[in-house]
């Protein structure tokens, strides 16, 4: 019975374009990669096989047969040792191939652009770690079907609050009649929330579960004004940055829960304090975001979203997360400590690496017994980790709390 998994969670640094130049991200002997009706072995004749159905099958011991869906252009395939095995392009998003036991595949994509001092070129690597025989794996996220674009009618401003925008997606639009909303890069989240505000401050709402399809006339719908509540932080956060380690929350109000993502948050209100008060809109969600420094290099970042409601409490102890950590090894490598067996399948593992001519992030999954993770010997622009990032999602009816916990 083949086993499927699902190996990647996207997490794009803020200054990531959406878009970059197709830059080669391997770097082989054997000079250009196959294209997409030829896969090649990585034995030194690179003779392509005639068929783009299995990889070859060299002489030696017996092979893991395995399946490999992706969006990627490329899959490669090292060896325990970190050596490369076969550079496979993909064929209708599928690579099938024979590969030694316990050998690890990486799907490979450009995502864009990075421009902390000058621009290279990014990648995505979404990797597997300790394959076997008859295993069927997703790397990388699975392609969702666009949604088509729509146009949304608003009610009249109200007379006070008369600029008026929309919330949807990961985007904002100012609002002034018909409006036609680009959806292509939303996912699943079909919802939006409508904001009218009173000097550049949000006073009405409208939340709208789903925009539905082609049209969707609200001309009559009825503005809600903002609400309050009062809001209760515990463990409460620490006012002090100076000396470590210390705590800044904040919160964002005015969104929703959308398809399990927040959207919208068109406030931030600062929480220095075990209580304070915030905005908030009837049917909507709210979401507080922490973030600790814990130590040398470490820093915790936590997302708990609820409902809105009159009065709302953030207890950031009551999710009950695992107790690993990570620890770079050297410039190429990182180990996991803790109790990664019990939460092996609810641990996503995301590394970030600079190099002197392209950076890439590179989503992790460790199988099998593997605790430990180093960047392949061959086959790849040559990089640094820069950091690890683990992180776990508890998911409740109507809620959600996050915690991503980064190593330097």
């Amino acid at each position: 019975m083949p086993r499927t998994i699902l190996a990647s969670v996207l997490l794009v640094p803020l200054w990531v374009a959406c878009s970059g130049p197709a830059v080669d991200p391997l770097d082989l002997d054997s000079g250009s990669p196959p294209t997409a009706d030829a896969i090649t072995d990585a034995s030194p004749d690179g003779a392509p096989d005639a068929s783009p159905d299995a990889m070859p099958l060299p002489d030696g011991p017996t092979l893991a047969h395995v399946v490999i869906h992706t969006a990627g252009d490329h899959v490669l395939f090292h060896r325990a040792d970190g050596t490369l095995f076969a550079n496979a392009a993909t064929v209708g998003g599928v690579v099938v191939a024979d590969v030694p036991p316990g050998s690890m595949a990486t799907s490979v994509a450009p995502a864009g652009t990075v421009t902390p001092s000058s621009p290279q070129p990014l990648f995505q690597y979404d990797s597997a770690t300790a394959l076997v025989d008859g295993d069927e794996i997703t790397l990388g996220a699975p392609a969702v079907t666009a949604l088509p674009d729509v146009t949304v009618t608003p009610p009249p401003a109200p007379a006070d609050a008369p600029d008026l925008q929309v919330a949807f997606c990961d985007y904002q639009r100012y609002l002034d009649g018909p409006t036609r909303l680009d959806r292509s890069r939303c996912g699943a989240r079909t919802g939006a929330i409508l904001l009218a505000f009173r000097n550049f401050v949000p006073a009405y709402t409208i939340v709208v579960p789903d925009l539905g399809t082609g049209a969707i006339d609200l001309s009559s719908a009825t503005w809600q004004p903002l609400g309050s509540t009062t809001l209760t932080v515990s463990p409460p956060p620490t006012p002090t940055i100076d000396p470590p380690p210390f705590r800044i929350t904040w919160v964002n109000t005015n969104g929703m829960l959308d398809h399990g993502q927040f959207i919208g948050g068109i406030d931030y209100v600062g929480v220095e304090a075990a209580r304070s008060t915030a905005p908030t809109i009837e049917g909507g969600h709210m979401m507080a975001q922490v973030y600790r420094e814990g130590g040398i290099g470490a820093h915790t970042e936590d997302q708990v979203v609820v409902p809105s409601a009159s009065a709302l409490t953030f207890d950031l102890a009551q999710a009950q997360f695992p107790a690993i950590t990570a620890r770079l090894v050297g410039g190429s490598g990182f180990a996991l400590d803790g109790d990664i067996e019990a939460h092996r399948e609810a641990t996503t593992i995301v590394t970030y690496l600079r190099g002197a001519t392209a950076s890439a992030q590179w989503n992790i999954h460790l199988r099998g017994h593997d605790t430990a993770f180093t960047v392949p010997s061959e086959g790849l622009v040559a990089t640094t980790i820069t950091w690890v990032a683990l992180s776990w999602t508890l998911t409740g009816p109507n809620s959600y709390h996050h915690r991503q916990i980064t190593f330097q």
